[in-house]
């Protein structure tokens, strides 16, 4: 990686360093990063496919995946899952098989995987088909109380929507892989489940590249002419032509900026914003074109600009401080926490 592309995926500081950080560490046990996925929709009932929960301790994902593989006797490519969860954590997740393995799951027994509420429904679970997840953390031994006025910013105006360090892998494994592949450097290409990752890594590191450029422009919460913006109700996506409504609205909540996380198909901003986003890509050698050997993997899309706590709680205990808080799929936890303690979360805890 260059020097841009290494700042790009470097640690991002804290946004609100206008309030005091309460300091301590989390992710020292398992039990003190917890994560609960909240699904998009209810499975059916009946279908072609089982949807169960997962609840899983100090397992990654692939591994968690590999054990299931073999005790409900399924192809990889058969599990649907929504999202991808953390290793050193407590996390319930959705997942779906063919319904032939319902009784497997059912005798499924593991240590640290435990499976139940089984359903049906007629589709197979898809990446993505989350709302979002519901985060529970121990922060243990604060310095001081987390000023009210940090917990408020967090949940009406939010935090810069970066993609945490974790995203590109250890010492920047999986960017570093990524970025061979697109820029034609790598013969073999990895495994899918890698190959998807890898990819996924460098869309990061071009979408954290743009947001991190428009907080340095002044522009994080300015519309540009041809900015796409998102209609928080509804998901609509829109390209925003007049400045001063595109302001308002954003001013009240009812819509946010996006930013791209950049492939073939993405809808791509226009006019002052389009060439914004082309530069800032450019800066660290990125461009739709690139993908085109993935297209059906990275088809491109917009992500958020600023994300927010929502139902944000702190509550004192005699450990320290649980923190609950709800975020969009795909948003960092560790992004808030880090508001919090004002350090390296994600590097606290062990390995």
């Amino acid at each position: 990686m260059d020097d841009v592309q290494r700042q790009a995926a470097a640690e991002n500081p804290r946004f609100y360093a206008q309030h005091p950080a309460c300091g301590g560490t989390i992710k020292q046990h398992p039990e003190d990063f917890q994560v609960f996925e909240e699904p998009i929709y209810e499975p059916e009932g009946s279908g072609d496919h089982a949807f169960f929960q997962a609840k899983k301790r100090d397992v990654d994902h692939e591994s968690m995946l590999r054990i299931l593989v073999k005790a409900l006797d399924v192809s990889r490519s058969d599990i649907g899952v929504a999202g991808i969860k953390d290793k050193h954590a407590v996390t319930t997740q959705w997942l779906s098989v063919p319904a032939r393995a319902i009784e497997r799951i059912e005798d499924f027994q593991h240590p640290a995987i435990e499976l139940g509420d089984i359903t049906r429904h007629r589709n197979k679970l898809r990446r993505g088909h989350l709302r979002g997840n519901r985060f529970r953390c121990l922060i243990r031994s604060p310095e001081v109380e987390p000023p009210h006025q940090l917990i408020e910013a967090l949940q009406s105006k939010g935090v810069p929507n970066f993609y945490d360090t974790q995203r590109f892998g250890r010492h920047g494994s999986t960017l570093k892989g990524g970025l061979r592949l697109v820029q034609g450097l790598q013969e073999r290409q990895p495994s899918r489940s890698l190959l998807r990752l890898q990819l996924s890594a460098v869309q990061s590191l071009g979408f954290n590249h743009i947001l991190r450029k428009r907080i340095e422009t002044g522009r994080l919460d300015v519309p540009m002419l041809g900015d796409l913006a998102r209609v928080r109700a509804s998901g609509g996506i829109f390209w925003v032509d007049d400045l001063d409504d595109a302001a308002a609205r954003l001013s009240s909540g009812v819509i946010e900026l996006t930013g791209p996380m950049v492939g073939v198909k993405e809808k791509q901003a226009r006019d002052e914003a389009g060439v914004f986003e082309t530069q800032a890509l450019e800066e660290i050698g990125l461009a739709p074109n690139l993908f085109e050997p993935w297209k059906k993997l990275c088809r491109g899309t917009r992500r958020p600009l600023m994300m927010r706590a929502l139902a944000l709680s702190v509550t004192r205990v005699e450990e320290g401080l649980w923190v609950e808080f709800t975020l969009p799929a795909g948003a960092y936890a560790t992004t808030i926490l880090r508001e919090f303690t004002g350090s390296s979360v994600e590097l606290q805890g062990p390995a």
